[in-house]
């Protein structure tokens, strides 16, 4: 869906947190906030307050504050996904997705066949695959 550009609550060099607000988009005579997935610092801003801008479109570019890949990683296994199987993390690993995935990753982690012992033993005796 095309949005507007109504308001930048951030400029270039400056810095935000996970979850600040740091544009307003207006679309369909309503008002969206686009917010911030990881902490980082602005680096520039694509477009201006007025401007017309489509979905998948890059809205401003940005750097990640943690400066250090092994920083990145611990702060990803520690915040993000604290329960979260290792064989899940692996697959992620350099990059700090979107908070709101904790929970998913958190449900899955329950039916892999690590947590459930019991059940893979029981199937297994009945000839059955996990």
């Amino acid at each position: 869906m095309q949005a507007t550009v109504v308001q930048w609550l951030i400029e270039p060099q400056s810095l935000f947190q996970a979850g600040d607000v740091v544009a307003i988009l207006e679309a369909m005579k309503m008002e969206h906030e686009v917010r911030a997935t990881s902490a980082g610092r602005v680096v520039a801003l694509h477009f201006a307050p007025g401007d017309l801008v489509n979905e998948g479109d890059l809205l401003l570019l940005s750097e990640l504050t943690i400066d250090s890949k092994k920083e990145q990683s611990r702060v990803f296994n520690e915040t993000i996904f604290p329960s979260a199987p290792a064989g899940l993390l692996t697959a992620f690993s350099g990059h700090l997705p979107r908070p709101d995935l904790r929970r998913v990753i958190d449900r899955h982690a329950l039916t892999l066949d690590a947590h459930r012992p019991q059940a893979v033993a029981k199937r297994h005796a009945m000839g059955m695959r996990t």
